[in-house]
């Protein structure tokens, strides 16, 4: 009777278009607010504080505002401005400075009627004088590369050039202690509105897109800057443009973003390079593409960007990875530490066609039940039904009935059992 009720109730969420979700707890916490609504800025770490460089304030508009953001007080202070007004630079805290390198001077490129330029500037922000000083250019203009910091060096990879047409595959690394720039091995992927983050001295790519037309990539590329190469990781679950990533633990998380220029998802997806494999996390409250985004204190906070109307925001949303009801649960009392739990992680691809993978995790031994039924309750296929070890586990949807039939399109529920542990996931099938 309990679990007719469950399915009853699932069917009415899902016909009204709410997402079922489980003991979410407080993972994603709302924030104060920038003082002015833009996106595509860069940010940085430097002194505990996250600073927010530039950006676009609309679909013309760059601007040279700076702010710090205090997660302890959860509040904003204004710094010095830009020495000019840049949207799509990149951002690096080496030995106690910010260094601000390339962008436009309109929006990405693009600006009122095309006006502006790409630049190749150099800028060190010193927070002891608040002041901004010029550096040796980079090479090359460009706008909306990445950056990754080893060692007090800064290593700028791809971007593009004015007007977004095409995409770099370079790397160029700068020397703050000498002011200096060396060209390096080329990425594989020429490619920008990436993202990249620093794990144990490798710079990881993810994503990007070619140029303003194409879909995203879902190439991961790492860089070794001591042995100058580049490595192929497995590619993310779904392809990324525009999106956050940051470091907490060891592990990378990619945040929102789009699959091509124009649109936008709520995704949170959980990198382990260690395993190189993925696992879907609690969705960001608020979708957006080309927010700030840093991680302090094993917190990760989503700064800024634009929505799908392409209305810039100056929202800020806090997201800790232990809190994560997908990730771990904490079990005893207050003194208590978290532990690996029973997980069932979100089936990715999702939407699929007609592939899609499911990953769960057992602390212990027990007796997996995990079917898929329709939103009739109808059962379609039970795709484990056994005793099983402790472990991490992967099973494949085909989308394909227990007689080998494939399915018609449309929402289907995974329910996954295990004694006390019960969890159902919605995954969108499109054809």
């Amino acid at each position: 009777m309990k679990r007719q009720t469950l399915i009853q109730t699932l069917i009415v969420m899902f016909a009204l278009g709410a997402k079922v979700v489980y003991s979410q707890g407080e993972c994603w916490t709302t924030k104060t607010d920038m003082s002015e609504i833009r996106g595509f800025m860069p940010a940085t770490v430097l002194n505990d504080s996250i600073y927010v460089i530039g950006g676009s304030l609309d679909a013309s508009r760059s601007t040279s505002i700076v702010e710090a953001y205090d997660a302890t007080t959860d509040s904003w202070t204004s710094k010095a401005k830009l020495p000019q007004k840049l949207c799509g630079a990149t951002a690096s805290t080496v030995n106690g400075k910010i260094y601000v390198i390339g962008g436009s001077t309109s929006v990405l490129g693009l600006g009122d009627q095309g006006l502006g330029e790409v630049v190749k500037t150099v800028y060190e922000y010193n927070p002891v004088s608040n002041s901004w000083t010029r550096k040796s250019d980079i090479p090359t203009p460009l706008e909306a590369a990445v950056a990754g910091v080893v060692d007090g060096k800064i290593y700028v990879i791809g971007g593009c050039p004015f007007k977004f047409t095409s995409s770099y595959n370079s790397v160029y690394e700068y020397n703050p202690a000498t002011d200096t720039w060396v060209k390096k091995s080329d990425m594989p992927t020429a490619r920008c509105m990436a993202s990249a983050t620093t794990v144990d001295g490798k710079i990881f790519v993810f994503g990007g897109v070619a140029n303003l037309n194409v879909t995203a990539f879902s190439a991961v590329e790492v860089y070794d800057p001591s042995a100058d190469s580049w490595a192929l990781k497995g590619p993310m679950p779904v392809p990324k443009t525009a999106h956050a990533s940051c470091t907490v633990d060891g592990n990378i998380y990619i945040i929102s973003g789009g699959e091509r220029m124009g649109t936008i998802s709520d995704d949170v997806l959980e990198y382990n390079p260690a395993s190189d494999s993925w696992a879907a996390r609690t969705s960001i409250p608020v979708p957006r593409v080309a927010p700030a985004a840093c991680s302090i204190g094993g917190k990760i906070y989503i700064i800024g960007g634009l929505d799908l109307s392409n209305t810039r925001l100056s929202t800020v949303e806090e997201y800790n990875p232990a809190l994560d009801p997908t990730n771990t649960v904490s079990v005893g009392n207050d003194n208590s530490s978290e532990i690996p739990a029973f997980r069932l992680d979100q089936n990715y691809p999702n939407p699929f066609n007609p592939l899609t993978t499911i990953n769960y995790v057992l602390p212990e031994q027990a007796h997996v039940r995990m079917y898929v039924f329709n939103i009739h309750g109808e059962e379609i296929i039970s795709l484990v039904d056994s005793d099983q070890q402790a472990g991490f586990y992967t099973v494949k949807w085909d989308g394909r009935d227990s007689f080998g039939k494939p399915v018609s399109d449309g929402v289907y529920l995974s329910r996954f059992c295990t004694g006390d542990y019960n969890r159902t996931i919605r995954m969108l099938l499109l054809k």
